[in-house]
């Protein structure tokens, strides 16, 4: 599971909902897990306006892990990295 992001994925709750979300079309555990994925990862310490939503650095086992069993029920043939790389 070494290297499962070329760069830190720094994203929003929404931006990677929105980006996995037609990997979790009919699968109610990745839909209703994902929000915990993402708190799981440590907050980015940038400076935010006021109104801009959190940003958080996805912690890479954690996808992976994720990422393995989603994929593998959609039958999405990426690797976490390149998902990530839409987010």
């Amino acid at each position: 599971m070494a290297n499962v992001f070329e760069r830190p994925r720094i994203v929003t709750e929404a931006d990677l909902v929105a980006t996995l979300m037609p990997y979790m079309v009919g699968y109610p555990w990745a839909l209703d897990t994902i929000g915990d994925l993402w708190r799981m990862g440590a907050p980015d310490m940038t400076p935010r306006l006021p109104g801009l939503p959190e940003k958080r650095i996805l912690n890479p086992g954690q996808f992976a892990k994720w990422w393995a069993d989603v994929s593998q029920r959609s039958g999405a043939d990426l690797t976490a990295n390149q998902v990530t790389r839409r987010a």
